[in-house]
Formats: C-alpha cells, structure tokens, sequence
C-alpha cells in the first residue's frame, strides 16, 4: 500500500536532488521528521539506481514521488511508472503536454498511487505559455489526477492554477 500526501494537511516536500546516496540518506534522516513527502528526480535515480527508494524507505515512512516528468509515448510512459512501482515510488509526476490518453494509461497503472502532472516550469525561460498550462490544468482536473505541479516562483501562476483544478487536486510547488 502506497503513503499517500494528505491532501487536508500542507507540509514540505523534500527534493532530494543529491548525486551521492550517503549524502541523500544523512540528509533524509535528519530531517524526515519535519517533511510530508520526498521527491526524487532523475539526477538521484540516475546516480544511484532506483535502489535509493527502498533505502529511503528504511529511515522513514512518507510518501516518495519520483520526478521523473515522465513525457513519452504511452508505452514507454507507462513502463516508467511500473519500474517505479517495483522499486517503491509513491507517486510520480508526469508532463502535462502528453496528453490525456498518457496520463490515463499510467494512471491505471499506477492504480493508487499519486499522479501529478507538470504544468509549467519554474524558470523564466520555459516554453509552455499560459495558455497551454491553463489547459493541461484543465485536462488534469477533468482526468481526477491526485494534484498537480505548479512553480513556486510564480504566485500568480499558482493562484490562477488553484482556480482552475479547484481544491479536489493537490498543487505541489517547486523551485523554492
């Protein structure tokens, strides 16, 4: 059974974007007591093997979502997804603009287990426009999707995001 975020309660997610593992599990183990969850991305997954999850999973019990920002074809999407299931994951996070039929193949796969999906970037120079974030937001409401991920760095964003999904879906909000 998955750890799922609590969707009543706001609390610290924790990007672990470390590249070595002792640094990663000294670091989680010295602050799982005052984090809600814990992200991992591709730099950790990438340096250290999916294996890190059942290792971060040993020193606490709060729910992993691997950032993966998954964006493929639903095949692949979805293979992506069961790997992390095999290793632990939680929930994953997957890129807004591949449409609804990707979103929905992983969401069967990942049965329980959280789904958010990327709306836009935190920098300034990235290539999704309003419009198109509006609209994967809308796409992740009407799909039921746990939450979604919306940059911190940008309050009206997130505020117009909110008004958008409502408050069934959980916003995550990185780059702070």
């Amino acid at each position: 059974m998955p750890y799922l975020l609590s969707k009543s309660r706001k609390g610290l997610i924790f990007a672990a974007d470390f590249v070595e593992e002792k640094k990663c599990l000294t670091c989680i183990d010295e602050i799982a007591e005052f984090i809600h969850g814990i992200k991992i991305g591709n730099l950790l997954a990438l340096s250290t093997g999916l294996k890190i999850v059942r290792k971060i999973k040993e020193i606490c019990n709060i729910p992993i979502i691997g950032d993966f920002k998954i964006m493929d074809v639903p095949h692949i999407a979805t293979s992506i997804v069961k790997k992390g299931i095999e290793a632990g994951l939680d929930g994953f996070i997957i890129c807004g603009i591949c449409g609804p039929d990707v979103i929905q193949d992983c969401m069967k796969i990942a049965e329980e287990r959280m789904i958010f999906i990327f709306t836009e970037f935190t920098h300034s120079s990235g290539l999704i426009n309003h419009e198109l974030s509006n609209f994967i937001a809308q796409i992740a409401k009407d799909l039921k999707v746990y939450g979604i991920q919306a940059p911190a760095t940008k309050h009206d964003r997130v505020r117009k995001l909110r008004n958008i999904v409502g408050n069934e879906l959980l916003i995550i909000s990185c780059g702070v």
